[in-house]
């Protein structure tokens, strides 16, 4: 029936209380066909705890904007436990959000809440002799005690009763049960191939991959003539096991029809696969699945709670990293760093790079121009010309070129993720620190708010290469002498004292391990009398 809640909006939901052991054949017929939801292209399973918890504000907004984005374009389904707590609170939040925001008293985003009926508070008001609907259904939290309230802003409920009271999860076979049917629905219809045909779209069907595809390749190079009903039920047995008794003989005698129609031609059966090819294939799949997941959770933007969990070789998901990066989702960038991405590897190929920087926008990419014309000419970062031999005084260093990419973009999370890559992490921070504060004063608005920001994160790599200093002359002072006047190789054959001299970095020039550095005496005293007679 109909469920009414009180308060702002009176909004309202579907309901149904169902034995544990119903067919979920009729439970989705029923939403389908008498609660008139459309068949999803996804289904969204959100499963956490029923206790309330702390998100960070940041993270909750991101979080049901996501969700709310993801379901709204691709007519999403999205199932959860149904009530008033935990992650399902945060779930009917998101969808109380949308609807407010865009004006709607009846969302277009479909919530199914799939809770046990003997833990439902105020389930009695769900149920009268004589059918009065809607119930009417108050939220009482206070009172719940060790029951739990319906979730006020879902949209419809199943409520799976098996005769006990308190018992929790007595729900989680029906909805496994119901959530592998949903999935197979929206995957597998047998009219989606043949409404492909009919508009002369090429399907390919792997013979050994399961259930129709194999009932496809077994009567498709037949002829017409031997194609036939008992044929078609022999296979149906065959391939879809216990599954083929729900299937009625005039569904079967339609779809004989279907497999022997002339638009036949349009399928290309695969049926030379052997083990290891049927292998592959599985693999790919998988992989396939899973970076799906991946790009499903950079829409979610739930970088926190997401972790990938199969081997596979880095260059797997090196179309992974580049999204993040473009999309400059660096918890994301950090989770495949974590996960197998060789930074090396991902950016061996010229082209990777060159494709991150065409993804900048036109004001960042001016600034590149500036970059590559003015950074060279102070020795900065000296890399051969295509087509030069590389000597070991030239050093390719993916850390530095990702680094560089994220710090011309003022990009400080980037950045950082590209700096901890960087094989000589102070010269690094004192080469970004020099660049941002000439790209500041280039930029000819001195009071921007941009200009600001990329002193400020000048200011934060300069105290960075202190830190990292301070730490290294603690622990060992005559070696952190050395490493002041040290060459680097990735930098254009600079020191950290000629990088500090040049981005004028007062502070990390201050530093007492600094000071007593003879050579940085010469140099100083060196430049400023170039100073004077220029």
């Amino acid at each position: 029936g109909d469920i009414s809640f009180g308060g702002l909006g009176q909004k309202t939901g579907k309901y149904v209380r169902v034995s544990s052991d119903t067919s979920c054949e009729s439970l989705y017929q029923l939403m389908t066909e008498h609660w008139k939801l459309r068949s999803p292209n996804l289904l969204i399973s959100v499963t956490g705890g029923a206790k309330n918890f702390y998100i960070k504000t940041h993270l909750k907004d991101k979080f049901r904007r996501g969700l709310i984005k993801v379901a709204q374009t691709t007519g999403a389904w999205i199932l959860t436990g149904g009530t008033h707590a935990g992650v399902m609170k945060h779930v009917g939040m998101a969808v109380r959000d949308y609807t407010l925001s865009s004006g709607l008293m009846e969302g277009q985003i479909v919530v199914i809440g799939v809770a046990p009926w003997g833990v439902i508070h105020n389930r009695h008001a769900l149920v009268h002799p004589e059918g009065c609907f809607p119930a009417y259904y108050a939220l009482d939290e206070q009172g719940q005690g060790r029951l739990s309230c319906l979730d006020i802003n879902h949209t419809h409920f199943l409520l799976v009763d098996d005769g006990t009271h308190g018992h929790y999860g007595v729900e989680i076979e029906l909805r496994a049960r119901l959530e592998k049917l949903i999935s197979q629905q929206s995957l597998g219809k047998r009219g989606t191939i043949y409404n492909a045909m009919l508009k002369h779209t090429p399907c390919v069907v792997l013979e050994g991959s399961g259930r129709l595809a194999d009932v496809i390749a077994q009567v498709a190079a037949l002829p017409v003539s031997k194609v036939t009903l008992v044929l078609i039920n022999q296979l149906m047995k065959r391939f879809f096991g216990q599954e083929c008794k729900s299937f009625t003989e005039v569904q079967v005698i339609e779809w004989t029809k279907k497999v022997t129609d002339k638009n036949i031609h349009f399928i290309t059966i695969s049926d030379s696969f052997g083990g290891q090819n049927m292998r592959n294939v599985s693999n790919s799949i998988t992989k396939f699945e899973l970076l799906n997941m991946f790009f499903l959770s950079l829409e979610l933007s739930c970088g926190d709670v997401f972790s990938i969990s199969f081997s596979s070789q880095s260059c797997d998901l090196h179309p992974a990293m580049f999204s993040a990066l473009v999309g400059d989702k660096p918890e994301f960038v950090r989770v495949l760093l974590e996960n197998g991405v060789c930074v090396r590897k991902f950016l061996e190929h010229e082209d990777t790079l060159c494709e991150l920087y065409a993804h900048l926008p036109c004001y960042q990419k001016s600034r590149c121009d500036f970059f590559i014309v003015q950074v060279p000419s102070k020795g900065l970062v000296d890399l051969p010309c295509s087509g030069e031999d590389w000597t070991p005084d030239t050093v390719w260093d993916p850390g530095r070129d990702l680094f560089l990419w994220a710090v011309v973009q003022n990009n400080t999370e980037l950045a950082e993720i590209g700096w901890e890559q960087c094989r000589d992490c102070i010269a690094a921070a004192l080469a970004a620190s020099k660049i941002l504060r000439k790209l500041a004063q280039e930029s000819g608005e001195d009071d921007s708010e941009e200009a600001k920001e990329m002193r400020e994160l000048a200011s934060h790599y300069e105290k960075q290469a202190i830190g990292v200093f301070s730490d290294c002359h603690s622990w060992d002072a005559q070696r952190a002498q050395k490493l002041l006047i040290r060459i680097s190789p990735s930098w254009g054959r600079s020191t950290c004292l000629w990088l500090a001299l040049e981005a004028d970095a007062k502070s990390f020039i201050a530093h007492s391990g600094v000071q007593v550095n003879k050579p940085f005496l010469c140099l100083l005293t060196e430049k400023c009398l170039f100073k004077k007679y220029i």
